[in-house]
């Protein structure tokens, strides 16, 4: 990371062990975390601590940590550079705007992260399908979903490090609850053919009793007078 070798930025949630040292020198210390690969394996990934140092440099460092003095790695630290294609060429959907019939998604477009990568091959695998049957390509809007926003700033800025998709990027992050989901894209993914008949009856029938529960709760007032006073006081409200 800091011999040259690679130019880019790297990221900025998880850093590597010597970048953290780097931008931080104040620190005295960084917190790593121990954590079990498995139920039967007795390998342990060192959380906070990948690094693409000299192998020999990793173990002596790791061994510098009292749990870890006689520490054995099995699979050392690495850093890759992916390039990344420029933003004009991506369209919304995901597809290359050079080449006819390619879908791009994940790393290439730029982006660090599962959801990120899971999101674009959602809309880029169900494109590359419409495209193949002479379909119109499926877009969100910045107001229908994370990865309506997502979509449209890899399509449209131009970034210095990997994209990561964080609230603060949606100006319509109110709308974007996931407590809504459903009732926001349950009719498009029907239409795409994400979900079937089934699971859209069973969208609509919650909305349906949503609604019937929040009308009937409209129509209860309670007001003060004797009754409910004496109802508050028998549970020992005021």
């Amino acid at each position: 990371m800091f011999n040259g070798t690679i130019q880019g930025v790297g990221t900025r949630y998880c850093p590597s062990i010597e970048d953290k040292v780097m931008r931080f020198r104040e620190k005295q210390s960084h917190g790593l975390f121990l954590e079990p690969e498995g139920w039967r394996t007795t390998e342990v990934y060192v959380q906070g601590a990948n690094t693409s140092l000299p192998h020999d440099v990793q173990l002596a460092f790791l061994r510098t940590i009292p749990a870890l003095r006689n520490a054995r790695i099995t699979r050392f630290g690495y850093a890759v550079e992916y390039d990344a294609i420029e933003p004009t060429e991506l369209t919304p959907w995901f597809a290359s705007k050079r080449v006819d019939g390619l879908f791009l998604a994940g790393q290439v477009n730029g982006t660090s992260g599962y959801e990120e990568a899971a999101g674009q091959g959602l809309i880029a695998g169900l494109n590359a399908a419409r495209y193949v049957g002479g379909i119109e390509p499926l877009t969100l809007g910045r107001d229908e979903a994370y990865i309506g926003v997502m979509a449209d700033d890899l399509s449209t800025q131009d970034f210095v490090e990997p994209y990561r998709m964080l609230t603060s990027r949606a100006e319509h992050r109110i709308l974007l609850r996931s407590d809504t989901a459903d009732e926001r894209l349950g009719s498009i993914a029907h239409t795409a053919g994400l979900i079937n008949d089934g699971r859209l009856r069973e969208i609509e029938q919650e909305r349906l009793q949503r609604d019937a529960l929040i009308s009937a709760l409209t129509q209860v007032y309670l007001t003060p007078n004797d009754i409910v006073t004496a109802a508050l006081a028998a549970v020992g409200l005021p």
